[in-house]
C-alpha cells in the first residue's frame, strides 16, 4: 500500500485531486466539511499515516490561503484520518492485523458495511466542532477560496494511471477475494499479499520505479517493525500504543475463544483501538507525523495539551457512536 501511494504521490494524481476538490469549496463552512470527509475516506484506502503525509502540507496551504489557525486545522487533520482509517481493513496497520489475524469471513466488505455509517457520522462532528472552534472566521473571509497552486499538477501521467490501477486492483482484489470465501471458494487468508500483488505493476512498468522504491515512506515502515521487535518488552512494562496493544490483544482473544464467527467483537476491537488515538498526541503513529510533517515546514505545530482538549470530546463521542451501533446490529 505504501508503493501504490508513493506512485500517487510522486506522480502528482494525490495532491492535484486534492486541490481541485478543495477549490471547488465556495466558503469556510463548505471547504473544512470537504477536507474532513475528502482526507477520512482517503485515509480508508491509502492508509492513515501515509495521508497524514500527504495531508500535511494540503492543511498547511488551506491555512495560508484562507488565514485560518494552523493548530486547529492540523487537529482537525488528525482526528479525521484517524476516524476515517476505521472502516477497512487496509486504513490502518492495526485494522490489517485483525483482518488478518481473526478469522473474520470476508474481512473488507464486513468492516465497509458495519463500520461505514458510523464512520461517516463521527467525521461529520468532526465537522462541525472544526465549525464550532473556528466560529467567527467565517466573516473575515469574503468568500475566499483556496486556489490550486501551480506545482500541484499532475507531474507523471503515465505514473498516476499505473498507480490509480494498483490502486484499484488492491480495493477490487479485497472485495473479490471476500466475495471466493463467502461462497466457500479458494481465496487468500492473508490479506497483505493482495497488496502486494496490487503494487506488482508498478515495479514493472513504470519507468521511474528506482524512485519509486527510494520515496518509500521507510521510516514509517521501520517504526512499526521496531514497535513489533519491543513488543515483549512493552508488555512487561504496559506501555502501548494502540498497534502493539492491539497485536497483544488478538492473541489474548482467540486464547479466550473469539475466532471469525465472533465478527463485531473483533470489530468492536478495531474501533476502539483506532479511536483511542483521536485522545493524545502519542496514541497514533498518524498524529506524531503530523506534528513532525508541520514543524518540518513551518516551525509549529500543536501542543499536547490544545490536541488532549478537543481530543477528550472528540474521543468521548466517537466511543459513544460507534459503542451504540454495534449494540444496536450485534
Amino acid at each position: 500500500m505504501f508503493s501504490i501511494v508513493a506512485g500517487m504521490e510522486k506522480s502528482g494524481l494525490l495532491a492535484y485531486l486534492t486541490y481541485r476538490t478543495l477549490s471547488s469549496a465556495k466558503s469556510l463552512r463548505s471547504t473544512l466539511i470537504i477536507f474532513v470527509f475528502m482526507t477520512g475516506i482517503l485515509s480508508a484506502f491509502v492508509v492513515n499515516d501515509t495521508m497524514a503525509v500527504m495531508g500535511t502540507p494540503i492543511a498547511i496551504t488551506l491555512v495560508k490561503q484562507m488565514g485560518l489557525p494552523l493548530e486547529t486545522i492540523l487537529v482537525v487533520l488528525a482526528f479525521s484520518i484517524t476516524i476515517g482509517s476505521v472502516m477497512t481493513p487496509m486504513g490502518n496497520p492495526q485494522n490489517i492485523l485483525i483482518a488478518s489475524e481473526s478469522g473474520v469471513k470476508a474481512p473488507f466488505l464486513s468492516f465497509l458495511s458495519i463500520l461505514a455509517i458510523p464512520t461517516l457520522l463521527n467525521l461529520a462532528f468532526v465537522a462541525i466542532l472544526a465549525l464550532f472552534v473556528l466560529k467567527g472566521h467565517e466573516t473575515r473571509l469574503d468568500g475566499r477560496q483556496i486556489a490550486v497552486i501551480a506545482e500541484e499538477k499532475v507531474k507523471s501521467p503515465s505514473l498516476a494511471r499505473l498507480s490509480a490501477a494498483s490502486l484499484f486492483l488492491a480495493v477490487g482484489g479485497f472485495i473479490l477475494n471476500d466475495l471466493l470465501s463467502i461462497l466457500g471458494l479458494p481465496h487468500i487468508s492473508y490479506l497483505g499479499a493482495i497488496a502486494f500483488l496490487a503494487s506488482v505493476p508498478l515495479y514493472f512498468l513504470a519507468e521511474e520505479r528506482r524512485e519509486l522504491l527510494y520515496s518509500l515512506d521507510w521510516s514509517t515502515i521501520v517504526f512499526f517493525i521496531s514497535m513489533f521487535i519491543v513488543m515483549e518488552g512493552l508488555w512487561h512494562s504496559q506501555i502501548f500504543s494502540n498497534v502493539p496493544l492491539v497485536k497483544l490483544y488478538v492473541e489474548v482473544m482467540k486464547t479466550l475463544g473469539f475466532d471469525g464467527n465472533h465478527g463485531y467483537a473483533w470489530l468492536a476491537l478495531a474501533a476502539g483501538s483506532t479511536i483511542a488515538g483521536n485522545l493524545t498526541v502519542l496514541g497514533a503513529a498518524s498524529n506524531v507525523i503530523i506534528v513532525e510533517a508541520s514543524e518540518n515546514r513551518t516551525g509549529k505545530s500543536f501542543s499536547y495539551i490544545s490536541f488532549l482538549k478537543l481530543g477528550l470530546v472528540m474521543t468521548s463521542v466517537n466511543a459513544f457512536t460507534y459503542t451504540l451501533w454495534l449494540i444496536l446490529f450485534a
